[in-house]
């Protein structure tokens, strides 16, 4: 494999329009502004032949060469999502080759066909044996932005053989999840009808990941065949998390474990047209997610906004600030690569006079000349980002991808709530961890099944309405021994079965833990009074506060002696507290994570701050004013990101965990010291930033 250093980039996307001048100027102006990296798209040039019925690459030579003179590594976009300029061009299209998928947007062919995949094959090969000689090849971008769904007969059995492996080859268990009659596996395929068993459709949509992250192992296997020694990647579109519908049919986790690196597109602001919501918080949690699926190994942003949509949809536009922002928030996440999408803005199509740093004729812009800022403070410590990782956090947040879709098939014919309740609860709750400067990562069941608790001492979870039973017992073992959870409403009302549980919350396996039984449940919105009692889980909230919910209440006794923190005005417990032989469960009976999402009251981040000074979860506190903090570590210290995202200078003190007293502060930009100090395990410093900036400070260890 290739050494490895932080490398900044951006995607060149080439026309028939180009011009091997225009290509020349431009990769000498990405040089000048302290790029060191190229996505090249599309990978081959069929215009440039006769007839067009060949692969060519006269222009990706050129560019090949361009690189190798300048200095810039490039990768191929093997397969983005244009297939008539990639493996399928139109003389070679048969309508068979279409994919299925019951009258949704089709982007692609249908992968799973032997004709599409004898294509892919041929055009990976041809690819491949052309480039990998020459010196500038970084590596090949295997699928740009995965998704794909087909209900094609291919498709279906494939269907078929992976519900064999689930279900042991025994067609009754099959049955018995989904609540059918099959007598042979030939009978089975995907019904569309989940009335007697959401299983059914569950299944589906989880065999859809399998598919994609199996495409992905075959493609690079295709690779592996004549070159061994070049990266492959591929990416995703933000994160599962935070773009969750099932269009793509994704999972970073899968996906990440496919390939040698794994990306993202990161579009933090998109005007309403992808996301509900926008702001940091959610940057930070798709960030999370992305550091996560890469298994900590760090990831690629492999397409960083550069620009608005297009010249119709402007709502988008973008400062030189917020560019700074985004790149730096990617760092401090652990982000080992970003490349901006694009370099000039698009010439044509729905896209046209949209993205791009440079101007149309290729003139420099605020957002150019930011670029080149950045170049210097990653270029000056690319070893040291490189060589570092996000901060060790005592806190997960479990994320289950088979709850999601449980949750998407239960509330299908429910109008009055959206299907996305279980990301909705994700995302109020990470956003209250993100206002209390509350560092989680994101933990699966499979990594919990596989002991990955053990790293952790507090685990959330939130609308968890479906729990396998293994990753129950894993969680009560993980209390037992002394570890905390924190949950709220709809825990455990199903297994994965989909067969409903009798002991709530948490089920059979896990309602021990709570110290409390459900008894019945009250829908709607409501609200509970915070109880005078002394807690430091409710010290930063008046006794008698109350607090907003919404969709439902749950009625419990509670056993145990456990302490109630807060009642409804029935009397019933709202946020209860208890011990389980060495750890103890916080349970909160109402959807409070969701309602934060929804209605934003400040009070339940109170409370959350309650919580995480309880759980001792703060690895970075302030004095006087409270910035958004993120904290990478590595063998040459640590590395401190301030965001100021006021239009005002703020001074403020920030208190950063440290196991160390000999560490000085320099700050990376302007490289002078700063002036700090040491009390308890906590380096103390005073600092000044700037309106709009981002201040990152080296704590670094003195020998």
């Amino acid at each position: 494999m290739i050494n490895e250093k932080f490398h900044y980039g951006t995607v060149y996307v080439i026309d028939r329009r180009k011009t091997e001048s225009e290509i020349t100027e431009d990769f000498q102006k990405i040089a000048e502004v302290g790029m060191d990296m190229v996505v090249i798209w599309p990978p081959v040039f069929y215009w440039e032949t006769p007839g067009g019925k060949e692969h060519s690459f006269k222009t990706g030579d050129l560019i090949m060469k361009l690189g190798e003179k300048l200095g810039v590594k490039i990768i191929v976009e093997i397969m983005g999502q244009v297939p008539q300029m990639e493996y399928l061009p139109d003389w070679a299209t048969k309508d068979e080759f279409r994919v299925y998928n019951r009258g949704k947007r089709e982007q692609y062919y249908n992968f799973n066909h032997p004709g599409v995949k004898e294509l892919m094959n041929f055009h990976i090969k041809q690819c491949v044996e052309h480039y990998k000689n020459f010196p500038a090849l970084y590596g090949y971008d295997i699928w740009n932005e995965t998704a794909f769904e087909s209900y094609d007969k291919y498709t279906v059995e494939l269907f078929r053989q992976w519900l064999k492996e689930k279900y042991h080859e025994n067609i009754s268990e099959l049955n018995d999840a989904w609540e059918r009659t099959y007598t042979e596996w030939s009978q089975v395929k995907n019904e569309n009808e989940h009335w007697a068993s959401t299983k059914v459709e569950v299944d589906w949509h989880m065999f859809r990941m399998r598919n994609i992250a199996d495409l992905l192992v075959e493609w690079k296997a295709e690779v592996r065949k004549y070159d061994e020694a070049h990266v492959v990647i591929a990416d995703n579109v933000l994160s599962m998390i935070s773009n969750h519908t099932r269009d793509r049919g994704t999972d970073d986790w899968k996906v990440a474990g496919s390939v040698d690196k794994y990306g993202i597109s990161f579009y933090p602001k998109s005007g309403g047209r992808i996301l509900d919501e926008e702001g940091p918080w959610l940057n930070s949690e798709t960030l999370t997610e992305a550091n996560n699926a890469s298994k900590n190994k760090g990831f690629w942003i492999s397409e960083m906004q550069s620009r608005h949509y297009s010249a119709v949809f402007v709502e988008d536009s973008i400062s030189k600030e917020e560019l700074r922002f985004w790149c730096m928030e990617g760092v401090s996440h652990g982000a080992q690569t970003i490349i901006y999408w694009k370099w000039r803005p698009f010439t044509k199509g729905v896209q046209v006079g949209g993205r791009g740093l440079f101007s149309l004729e290729g003139k420099e812009t605020e957002r150019s000349n930011m670029v080149k800022d950045i170049a210097d403070i990653i270029n000056k410590n690319s070893d040291l980002f490189m060589n570092s990782r996000p901060y060790k956090t005592p806190a997960c947040v479990l994320y289950d991808p088979e709850n999601v879709e449980f949750i998407k098939c239960s509330f299908a014919e429910i109008k009055k709530y959206k299907d996305s309740l279980y990301n909705d609860s994700i995302h109020g709750l990470y956003k209250t961890l993100y206002e209390n400067n509350i560092p989680a990562d994101f933990i699966r069941p499979e990594d919990i099944k596989a002991g990955g608790l053990k790293n952790y001492k507090v685990l959330f979870m939130t609308f968890q309405f479906a729990l396998d039973n293994e990753v129950s017992k894993k969680i009560k073992e993980f209390v037992a021994a002394g570890g905390k959870v924190v949950a709220d409403g709809k825990t455990g009302v199903i297994n994965t079965w989909q067969v409903a549980n009798k002991q709530l919350p948490g089920g059979e396996a896990l309602n021990e833990i709570f110290n409390c039984h459900e008894v019945d449940l009250r829908g709607g919105d409501s609200e509970f009074q915070i109880e005078k009692n002394g807690d430091i889980i409710t010290s930063y909230l008046e006794p008698g506060v109350k607090i907003k919910t919404i969709y439902e209440q749950q009625i419990v006794d509670v056993v145990n002696g456990s302490k109630v923190l807060a009642r409804f005005s029935d009397g019933s417990p709202a946020v209860i507290k208890g011990k389980y032989h060495s750890g103890e469960a916080i349970y909160i009976t109402t959807a409070l994570w969701l309602a934060y999402y929804y209605k934003g009251q400040k009070e339940i981040v109170s409370l959350l701050k309650g919580i995480g000074k309880y759980l001792n979860l703060n690895i970075i506190e302030f004095e006087k004013e409270s910035l958004a903090a993120r904290l990478i570590s590595g063998k040459e210290g640590n590395v401190l990101f301030l965001f100021n995202y006021e239009d005002r200078k703020i001074t403020s003190k920030v208190k950063v965990c440290a196991d160390k007293k000999n560490y000085k502060v320099i700050d990376l930009v302007s490289g002078h010291d700063v002036k700090s100090s040491y009390e308890k395990d906590r380096v103390v410093i005073n600092f000044e930033i700037q309106p709009k900036n981002v201040l990152l400070l080296h704590l670094k260890e003195e020998k």
